[in-house]
Formats: C-alpha cells, sequence, structure tokens
C-alpha cells in the first residue's frame, strides 16, 4: 500500500511539472509566488513594469491576458505590448503566441500616477485553447517614500532598484548595500560590457543615486552593485528617449 501512496505521489508532481507552461520574469528573474512588489520613485509619474513571458511547455502556447486594475484615484494603468499601450478601459489582451522555449518579452504594464497611495493590478494568463488560467500575477505598487537613512541598521539587506525604467534622461536607482561591505560603487555597463557610468556608492543604508542618461544612447544597458571588489548584483537598465 505504502508503495502505491508513493507511486502516486511522484506520478502527481511530474503531472504537477508538465502542467507547467509558463514561467513570468521580472528583470531576468523568475517571479516566485503571485505577488510582484513595484517601488515607486515619488519624483517620477510613470512606472514601466516589463514582465516576460518563458514558454515551458514542449509546443507552443498562445495565451490572453487579463486585468483587474484596483487603482487609487488619480492613477491610470494600460497593458502594453510591442511599445503599444491599450487604452485603460481595455481589460483583455489579444492572443499572443510564443514558440517552445522561448521567451515574450514585448509585454509591459504603464502605470501612470499623480498619487503614491498603493494600488494593485492582477493579471490572468489565459490559455485561449483551453481557457484554463496559465498564471496569476498581482502587480502592487507602492511607495516607500517615508523610508529614511539610518547608518546604525544591521539589518540592511542587498536590493538595487532602477526607476523609471525604461529611462529617458534620469534614472534613479534606490539601493541599500549591507554594512560590512566597503568601497561600494554603482556601475552601468553597455551590451558590450563597456563602463558607461560610474559612482561611488553607500553601505549600512536605504538610499538613492540619481544618473543622467540622456546622452546614452536607446538600448539595453546592465546595472552592478560592486563592492569589495565583487559584483554583489546586476539588473536590466533600458534606455529609451
Amino acid at each position: 500500500m505504502k508503495k502505491i501512496y508513493l507511486f502516486l505521489l511522484i506520478a502527481f508532481g511530474v503531472f504537477s511539472l508538465q502542467a507547467q507552461k509558463i514561467t513570468l520574469l521580472y528583470e531576468e528573474e523568475a517571479i516566485m509566488g503571485e505577488t510582484l512588489e513595484i517601488e515607486l520613485n515619488p519624483e517620477a509619474t510613470r512606472n514601466m513594469t516589463f514582465i516576460h513571458i518563458q514558454n515551458d511547455a514542449e509546443g507552443e502556447v498562445t495565451f490572453r491576458i487579463e486585468m483587474n486594475p484596483t487603482v487609487s484615484d488619480g492613477n491610470t494603468v494600460s497593458m502594453c505590448f510591442a511599445g503599444q499601450c491599450m487604452a485603460p478601459t481595455n481589460f483583455k489582451s489579444a492572443a499572443v503566441t510564443v514558440a517552445a522555449g522561448e521567451v515574450y518579452t514585448q509585454f509591459d504594464l504603464q502605470y501612470e500616477y499623480t498619487s503614491l497611495e498603493e494600488s494593485s493590478v492582477l493579471l490572468h494568463f489565459i490559455d485561449t485553447l483551453t481557457n484554463e488560467t496559465l498564471k496569476k500575477l498581482n502587480v502592487v505598487y507602492k511607495s516607500n517614500v517615508g523610508l529614511t537613512e539610518n547608518a546604525d541598521d544591521k539589518n540592511i539587506k542587498l536590493s538595487a532598484v532602477a526607476q523609471p525604467n525604461p529611462a529617458t534622461n534620469n534614472v534613479t536607482f534606490n539601493y541599500s548595500v549591507p554594512a560590512k561591505y566597503k568601497n561600494a560603487q554603482l556601475v552601468v555597463r553597455n551590451s558590450l560590457g563597456s563602463v558607461v557610468k560610474q559612482s561611488a556608492i553607500k553601505t549600512g543604508v536605504h538610499a538613492k543615486a540619481n544618473v543622467n542618461v540622456s546622452e546614452l544612447a536607446n538600448g539595453v544597458y546592465f546595472y552592478s552593485i560592486i563592492a569589495d571588489g565583487a559584483t554583489l548584483v546586476t539588473k536590466k537598465l533600458i534606455v529609451k528617449h
């Protein structure tokens, strides 16, 4: 009897793995769970949230995206595909087909805000053939504007978020580096690996670094936090004038 239970357990696990058709990615990393928190820049009025969809199935997957926004007064959110944004009142996209093993990178949410009050957008990724929900993701827009620098905080964790992203003329890097690191720097490289921006940053605090990118060409860049000769984190930055 135990062997039967074990066999059923293994079979169920295999079936569950096969059933997962897509993986959602944010800043090149898989989104764990069903919630993605986006920190708003109080000095900006727009946030572009790029969410990539990876096809994990053996064949192509065709899906549509439906959203259910709960947005604070004065703010709006739209779904965009290949740079073309739908009307904020349109909550259902056309069908998108992704080949096996490919990643769809042309989807993003455009959040326009005049208020920093918390908003959320519930996304449903629905298989157009079976009408089943492949993934659900709740994107939460919030602000930590009340967060202040505290050099005595010993529990600072590593983080780096560029806003807005894509950036046009200026980008703000909200970052924190554990106090155990010294000689920290923020480095921006182009797609060839050449350093185009570099500046010293603080450790042991939550802080911001403002960088002018108006002279950089449109394209994909990568920003890193380097401390004590080691690269601690690297993420993607898009410049689009």
